[in-house]
């Protein structure tokens, strides 16, 4: 491939892309290090007797009834199947082009 002045299209754009990528190489080489910091954990301290406490619940709650169950199916109906569509007229003709106004 020649290098022509009138079309230095593919031989300038090549050197730039190189002279880039050279560029953010070097630059970018000896980049900081981010400072390694422990991660927090939130803790909470709970004795046995408070554990047991949550543990069992609440004694003058309402006792609560159990609802309908949700799981259960459907029953299966059976429905007729839909009427035939009415056949499509096959030799009608096409209707005109709508008339532009002027």
């Amino acid at each position: 491939m020649k290098f022509s002045r009138s079309k230095p299209g593919f031989p300038l754009s090549f050197a730039i892309h190189a002279g880039l990528l050279l560029a953010a190489v070097f630059l970018f080489a000896e980049v900081k290090k981010f400072e390694e910091t422990q991660e927090m954990i939130p803790v909470e301290v709970m004795t046995e007797s408070t554990l047991n406490a949550l543990t069992q619940g609440e004694k003058t709650a309402p006792e609560t009834k159990p609802g309908p169950r949700i799981d259960k199916v459907a029953p299966e109906t059976h429905t007729q199947p839909l009427p035939p569509l009415a056949e499509a007229k096959k030799d009608a003709p096409t209707p005109p082009p709508p008339q532009l106004r002027p």
